[in-house]
């Protein structure tokens, strides 16, 4: 009998493999419808009777099947198939039994395929299994899919399969993987396969090579390779002493590094004359348990610590220390601790064949130092052959109160973990807490702190003395104080915070307000949260003499409620001591907290919520060494579940955020606890929200945010505003979205606001909860700059998150800038040059009137490469007093329109006009006022105080009718010298002489002069000079913030120094820029992903991006989709945002270029998206026009109403261009350049034509 030419037999466990060679086998013998049952027994037309040799021919077929299935499987299946008479009925039964295609089968093999790893498995075997899980999985996952879909599909499918393959190799691949992702585009499997095959044969081969090669070196006195022989030479590691079969840093049979519970010894050996053990080896070691019980992990750590390295002085036992043995062997007991009988069968076999029995197992535990980092030594030994017995000390060993206690920090010294964990407590309460509060704790720790971030973060000074009164009871005796405002906002805006102390326990409330006027509202929160967790009243209120305290509505309250207000006397903190000192040590722990850790200073609210948190825990000499929590709760507070601040940590993601094939945590920073949910607050950089979770595991160990240098200085713990800050974690918008599709996806809740006091109410407890052990890593390694903190060397500049401090410090009040010379100086020239314009008269204020006051305002101007040009500093009326129509009545004034900048600026070159600027000093202190207006006089105007203030005769800065006053004197001026308004854009004055032309643009104080008649323009400059402060620039080169760039054949036009300010200012210096501004068919909506926190950030961004387009007409399509969703903003607008900053990253210096004898003719250009938004279904109208080939006007913007058809939307986006011609028309024909040709205008439709 013939049998199946199959490779694999059936053996119950691999049915899909050898169905799938059987199914090929038959359809190669056109027998396959014997099984799938299209073709069946034909009934016969004759007697059989009559012709006995007669077989038909389909049974004859059937038969040969049946006789081929057996022969394919395992003898003990064969049984199972005698009641089936037919090769349909056998193969329909070996399906039903052994095909798995339920979901239970579909869940184990992507499990199966996510856990698959290389392991010590060559490539080809590694290849073959991989596959075999994929193709069995492939076969189970059948969806109903067009066929216009199915090659999209496959392609995902290979691409799954290829990533997931390369993504399980071992290490000494790297190379070789990144080298195939590099490729464009990345290579299939098979190929990628292939250059594997060959990348194995290579290392093979090369450790053949350097084993022969090692083998004629010189030999130990026991016939082995010196391990330390220094002509030898590892190709993995590229360290001489070893060869890479040696390497302990390759990565070696997974299987063998399981730790063993116990630790291996020999029988006292009573001939010895020493104490190192005789040359022996160890039996195997029995396979590792699949379940491991906390005693078990615990000696798995002992068995751990004797297998690394030890320090100490407290023995003199010489060890062999072995880091790849897993037991360790002593002749001498004493050397352990915890000795026990040993009952097992095990033995030790020695180099001359005899057994030695194992008389006891023993423990050896040793203080461990990692040094691989530094390069220090952890033990010295002397040598003895080839080998170092080591003196190690044996203390008096006691179980591990917390594993997670001893292994998760890699830290040397427990007692600075708990110092760092605690909030940097000084040495006497550390010591205090570790030695009677840490619970399970059984040792003694004597304390002699070095901590560098307690030096830089605490300052002392002289202390007052202590009260010699205290409340007798909770809330007896409130003390109160405001503190700001913050130099750095934080993320939610916040600048201030008040502190509420109780005086008898001495516990801390913190509420955070963005304003001083909140404090009323948040004392009667407070006030009724007092009454409602504890059943008592707030007796009497101790504050300084604070604004925000006396307001009348803030006393009347107090008055009604029958609660005492004690007020320290004005300029007398130390009366309100209490509260001083405790904000004291508040930002002394903040700021420790932050320097330590590198967390930006925008997550102050943050660091001060944690050391709230802590305070309130630890005990005080105050309190006689107990704890503002003890007092107030009593009961002891629970240190269990404190972490070291702005540590990372992995929070396990939701199910809504994860699937079985991705990440299952996602990487955050650690910021503190959360009072108002059992859970951990973690800050998450790719979607800069903060996550609030009690699945945390935390690595204390590392900083989210690398130091750069030991040495901190305050550069590096400046920030900038928040919007400076968000985009250090770039992501392309495509990653998420695929083209052309619309999405809705379900809301997710966000974060929590700082809404609530950071206290301790008794129903939410945090010792409930519990934090993870962390487990210790065995190797030291670099994080990668992916996770929205970005590594100091990973950029040339400070990053976003930790940006260094602005180049110039603007004060914000008079008392600041009186202190400083240059600013001093500045509001001298400020005073003088007001002086000298007659702008005021000093008078005695009418009874009926009330003056304007006044302020200083600072500011810099810079040049176009960033340094200083001048200290500003304007003294600003406020004008929000002024009443309409009693002291103004007008204010509009106008401006350049930007298309008549560039048209001029086209003029100019393509008539090769020379361009000249000019500033008007103090511009709007020229205005004549034509109301009667009083002002209180500036500080400091006159030596001693006064009822004199100043009657205004000229404008001032801030006056409603400022602008509008000193435009009314420019134009007057200019009409004075023969120069006429234009009719197209009223900033624009012309004159024309015989000579020819003269143009001059105003926009507000910034002047720019051109034209052909260059005896006019030195009279014009000398006019201004004569009627105004004027500063002559030359030739225009800085213009609003565009740079003029001349040459002989062209002007050019870009705002490279805005642009690059805007993306330094986004923190993305150092991102990847891309092609183009949008991704391709992506469909911006109003639903799309969470709302942004704090909408002002989008909006800053999106205003900064339209100034931008006044030179880059190729991001105005993308600035007008993102300009749209300034109401309500949400994280995926914002993602399309960072897209166009990138966008310009790598487009600086793009900007208009205008030709030298260019062509004055115009041209214009329309299209228009018909249904462009997706929330509102009208058309987006884009058009542009050309002065020859100069590019000077364009437009991209919805239209106002929904059009029918695509015709429609086509015809309204050429009538608004034919607007613009229109009106681009008239203003050339001003200027002399007149359109006696009808202006083209180009179209893309037909029916709209």
């Amino acid at each position: 009998m013939d049998s199946a030419p199959l490779c694999v037999k059936f053996t119950c466990t691999n049915y899909s493999t050898w169905a799938f060679q059987f199914e090929l086998f038959l359809k190669g013998k056109d027998l396959w419808g014997h099984i799938d049952g299209t073709d069946v027994e034909k009934p016969s037309t004759f007697d059989k009777s009559q012709d006995v040799g007669f077989s038909p021919s389909w049974a004859v077929l059937n038969a040969r099947i049946m006789s081929w299935l057996p022969g394919s499987m395992e003898p003990h299946i064969v049984t199972h198939l005698r009641p089936h008479r037919s090769a349909q009925s056998m193969w329909a039964y070996l399906k039903k039994v052994y095909h798995q295609d339920n979901d239970a089968r579909r869940f184990q093999l992507e499990h199966a395929i996510a856990m698959f790893q290389h392991g010590s498995l060559s490539i080809q075997d590694y290849y073959s299994a991989f596959l075999t899980l994929w193709h069995e999985y492939a076969d189970l996952v059948t969806v109903d899919v067009p066929i216009a879909a199915l090659s999209t599909i496959q392609t995902i499918h290979a691409t799954t399969r290829r990533d997931q393959f390369l993504m399980k190799l071992r290490p000494e691949y790297e190379s070789v993987r990144s080298s195939l992702l590099n490729r464009s585009p990345v290579p299939s499997l098979d190929i990628c396969f292939g250059g594997l095959l060959r990348e194995e044969q290579r290392l093979s081969t090369q450790a053949i090579l350097e084993q022969s090669h090692g083998s004629s070196r010189t030999t130990t006195e026991y016939g082995h390779i010196a391990a330390t022989c220094p002509k030898k030479f590892c190709s993995y590691c590229k360290k001489k002493g070893h060869i890479i079969k040696e390497c302990r840093i390759r990565p070696q049979n997974r299987q063998a590094q399981t730790f063993q519970t116990s630790v291996i010894v020999p029988p006292i050996a009573t001939s010895a004359t020493h104490d190192f053990p005789s040359t022996a080896c160890s039996v195997p070691a029995p396979p590792a348990p699949d379940y491991y019980t906390p005693e078990m992990v615990q000696q798995m750590l002992i068995s751990a610590l004797s297998a690394m390295g030890f320090q100490g002085t407290n023995s003199t036992k010489l060890w062999y220390v072995d880091s790849r043995a897993f037991n360790h062997m002593t002749n001498n007991p004493t050397a352990l601790c915890h000795v026990r009988p040993y009952t097992g069968q095990s033995s030790i076999q020695t180099a001359n064949g005899s057994s030695l029995p194992i008389a006891a197992i023993g423990d050896a535990s040793s203080k461990f130092t990692d040094d691989q980092v530094t390069g220090k030594p952890i033990a010295k030994g002397p040598k003895v052959g080839c080998l170092f017995p080591l003196f190690l000390p044996v203390p008096d060993f006691s179980p591990l109160s917390s594993i997670k206690s001893f292994a998760c920090n890699n830290v040397s010294d427990l007692s600075m973990v708990w110092h760092r964990r605690l909030g940097h407590p000084n040495t006497q309460i550390l010591s205090h807490v570790l030695n009677s509060d840490l619970p399970g704790n059984k040792d003694r720790y004597s304390l002699s702190l070095e901590c560098d971030s307690c030096k830089l973060g605490k300052s002392k000074t002289l202390p007052f003395p202590l009260h010699a009164s205290r409340a007798s009871h909770c809330f007896d005796l409130i003390h109160s104080d405001v503190w700001g405002p913050s130099p750095i906002s934080s993320h939610e805006k916040f600048k201030y915070y008040v502190t509420f102390i109780d005086d008898h326990s001495r516990f801390t409330w913190v509420y955070f307000l963005r304003f001083k006027s909140e404090v009323f509202r948040t004392f009667t929160e407070f006030l009724a949260y007092v009454d409602n967790q504890f059943s008592t009243s707030i007796k009497t209120l101790r504050t300084d003499s604070g604004g925000e305290y006396l307001s009348t509505e803030f006393q009347a309250f107090l008055a009604s409620k029958g609660i005492i207000h004690q007020r320290s006397c004005p300029s007398t903190p130390p009366q309100n001591g209490v509260v001083e000192r405790k904000n004291r040590h508040l930002l002394d722990v903040v700021r420790i907290l932050l320097l330590e850790s590198s967390v930006p200073s925008m997550f102050w609210v943050e660091a001060l919520k944690t050391a709230t948190h802590l305070i309130n825990r630890l005990t005080s000499q105050v309190l006689h060494m107990e704890s503002p929590y003890f007092r107030l709760f009593a009961k002891q507070p629970s240190y269990d579940h404190l972490c070291i601040f702005g540590c990372v940590c992995f929070v396990h993601l939701p199910p809504h955020e994860r699937h079985k094939l991705s990440a299952q945590s996602v990487r955050c920073a650690f910021l503190g606890y959360n009072m108002c949910q059992k859970g951990f607050v973690c800050y998450d950089p790719t979607l800069h929200r903060t996550r609030i979770s009690r699945n945390v595991i935390f690595f204390e160990n590392q900083h989210f945010i690398p130091i750069s240098s030991s040495t901190v200085s305050s550069s590096s713990i400046v920030v900038l505003p928040f919007f400076e800050q968000q985009f250090s974690d770039l992501h392309p918008v495509s990653s998420r979205f695929q083209p052309g599709i619309v999405y809705t996806r379900r809301s997710r809740p966000q974060s929590l606001s700082v809404a609530h006091p950071i206290s301790d109410p008794t129903t939410l407890q945090m010792q409930s909860v519990a934090a993870p052990s962390v487990r210790r890593s065995s190797r030291v390694s670099v994080p990668p700059n992916r996770y929205g903190f970005p590594s100091s060397s990973s950029c040339n500049s400070i990053s976003a998150l930790t940006a260094a401090l602005s180049k110039f410090d603007i004060p914000t009040c008079y008392s600041h800038a009186a202190k400083h010379d240059c600013w001093r100086q500045a509001m001298q020239e400020e005073i003088a040059a007001l002086e000298a314009n007659h702008t005021w008269d000093i008078e005695p204020c009418p009874p009926t009137i009330v003056p304007l006051g006044c302020k200083w305002v600072y500011s810099v101007k810079v040049r176009s490469d960033g340094s200083l040009d001048r200290y500003k500093a304007r003294l600003v009326a406020l004008g929000n007093n002024q009443e309409y129509g009693v002291n103004y009545e007008g204010t509009f004034a106008p401006v350049a329109k930007m298309t008549t900048v560039r048209t001029i600026l086209a003029l100019a070159a393509s008539s090769y006009w020379p361009l000249h600027q000019m500033d008007v000093k103090n511009a709007f202190l020229h205005g004549d006022l034509k109301e009667c207006i009083y002002m209180k006089p500036p500080p400091r105007l006159f030596p001693s105080s006064t009822s004199h203030v100043c009657k205004l005769h000229r404008s001032l800065y801030g006056l409603k009718q400022a602008p509008r006053a000193w435009f009314d004197k420019f134009r007057t001026t200019l009409l004075q010298f023969s120069f006429r308004q234009s009719k197209y854009d009223t900033s624009l004055f012309i004159r024309k002489s015989d000579m020819g032309i003269v143009v001059l643009l105003v926009y507000v104080d910034d002047i720019v002069i051109t034209g052909s008649d260059s005896a006019l323009l030195g009279q014009l400059k000398t006019h201004l000079s004569e009627s105004f402060h004027m500063k002559d620039f030359g030739s225009l080169t800085y213009f609003l913030g565009l740079e003029v760039h001349h040459s002989h054949s062209s002007i050019s036009l870009n705002q490279h120094k805005y642009a690059s300010d805007l993306v330094a200012t986004t923190g993305l210096q150092g991102a990847t820029s891309v092609d183009t501004p949008m991704e391709l068919n992506v469909k911006l909506r109003k639903e799309e992903s969470d709302l942004l926190a704090d909408p002002s950030l989008y909006r800053k961004l999106v205003g900064s991006l339209v100034y931008l387009t006044i030179t880059r007409p190729d991001i105005s399509f993308a600035v007008q989709q993102v300009s749209q969703f300034l109401q309500t903003p949400r994280h995926f607008h914002l993602a399309a945002v960072r897209r166009i900053i990138r966008y310009v990253q790598g487009t600086y210096t793009r900007g208009l270029f205008f030709p030298a004898g260019n062509s004055t003719r115009l041209a214009a250009y329309s299209d228009a998206d018909w249904v462009g938004c997706a929330d509102t279904r009208r058309s987006i109208t884009g058009w542009c026009v050309f002065l020859g080939d100069a590019l000077i006007s364009w437009k991209s913007k919805k239209q106002d109403r929904v059009s029918k058809s695509s015709t429609e939307s086509e015809y309204r986006a050429m009538s608004l261009v034919c607007s613009e011609i229109i009106w681009l028309r008239g203003l050339l024909a001003e200027l002399d350049f007149f359109e006696t040709d009808p202006t083209p205008l180009h179209a893309d439709y037909t029916s709209a034509i």
